[in-house]
């Protein structure tokens, strides 16, 4: 599915989620603060990684890819804390996901 912009969540949960096999595996919840379709605009691909559905009633920031980059390229300010905030936020994914698939592989 394509993805063209960025969310930064404001109110609300929502769930992230893939399809495996047929099957629907959760891989995360979102809360305020949290971003969604940063791996779509910062890989430059524009393609979702997953599923995301709301669990209450949310509210979120959208930032088009476009504005992004432009905010990113010009903005000396705010570019390294957005970016290193971002860059945070995929390690903490990325260490959630490796929990979760030590545990479905553990006997």
């Amino acid at each position: 599915m394509p993805a063209e912009s960025l969310y930064l969540v404001l109110e609300g949960e929502l769930l992230a989620s893939v399809e495996d096999g047929g099957k629907t595996l959760e891989v995360g919840h979102i809360k305020p603060g949290d971003w969604l379709g940063e791996v779509a605009v910062l890989s430059g691909e524009m393609l979702a990684s997953s599923t995301v559905s709301t669990v209450t009633r949310c509210r979120a920031l959208k930032i088009h890819y476009r504005d992004f980059e432009n905010l990113v390229i010009h903005d000396e300010d705010i570019s390294p804390v957005l970016l290193e905030q971002l860059v945070d936020l995929l390690a903490e994914r990325l260490r959630e996901s490796n929990a979760t698939a030590a545990k479905l592989n553990s006997p």
